[in-house]
């Protein structure tokens, strides 16, 4: 579903956690200070073939704490992730599914779920869109899919708000993305029956008159 989880190090056999050593450990940073934190990576002779991920934290913290028992702590966690691509490398993937939601009155989108499964060994950059054809064969909507990283193995839901205005009747959803090869797309499509019409979104209120938009 997309959703981030973050594990110990070496939890995944693909993990490349084991293999990263970095420097500084720690390191004070003055007001719009900066300064590299350098890793190296040692890569086993015996790694498997594929991707293998890691992620390196850096949390900030207070270096002079006020005194006393504070009411509440905030903390600052940042994370660097870095991919090892080990050959040889098989990129693949195919479209699973795509499910359409009904929407349950005229202002709402209809939703599709579009799932998408990497077969290949390397993780991927996923991009596409979404087409709707009338009967004839002419697109009459189109939505953007945003890029997505997709790990080896790992099935993605993609979801798709359709908004109108669109007129009631058939038409078929035709979904093309797009993992990293230059050559070659995949693609799905499935019929749907819109019952009736969809609208447009609703336009964004207008400023009083003698106010403008835009950044102070």
């Amino acid at each position: 579903m997309g959703r981030i989880q973050f594990l110990p190090v070496g939890a995944l056999k693909e993990s490349a956690s084991p293999w990263a050593t970095f420097s500084p450990a720690e390191f004070t940073l003055e007001p719009k200070q900066s300064r590299p934190v350098t890793y190296t990576l040692t890569v086993p002779r015996d790694a498997t073939p594929g991707s293998h991920w890691g992620i390196l934290f850096l949390e900030a913290e207070d270096p002079n704490p006020p005194p006393g028992i504070p009411l509440a702590t905030f903390r600052v966690r940042m994370a660097h992730v870095f991919y090892v691509n080990i050959p040889p490398l098989r990129t693949a993937g195919r479209i699973t599914g795509i499910v359409p939601s009904a929407p349950k009155g005229p202002q709402d989108p209809f939703r599709f779920a579009i799932q998408y499964q990497n077969t290949g060994n390397t993780a991927q950059k996923l991009s596409g869109r979404f087409e709707v054809r009338d009967p004839s064969g002419r697109k009459v909507a189109e939505v953007a899919i945003e890029e997505e990283v997709v790990l080896p193995g790992q099935v993605r839901i993609l979801p798709v708000s359709l908004v109108g205005p669109l007129p009631a009747g058939n038409y078929t959803a035709l979904v093309v993305l797009n993992y990293g090869d230059p050559e070659r797309d995949v693609a799905a499509d499935l019929p749907f029956t819109l019952r009736a019409p969809l609208a447009a979104p609703p336009a964004p209120p207008t400023p009083p008159e003698g106010e403008k938009g835009g950044t102070p």
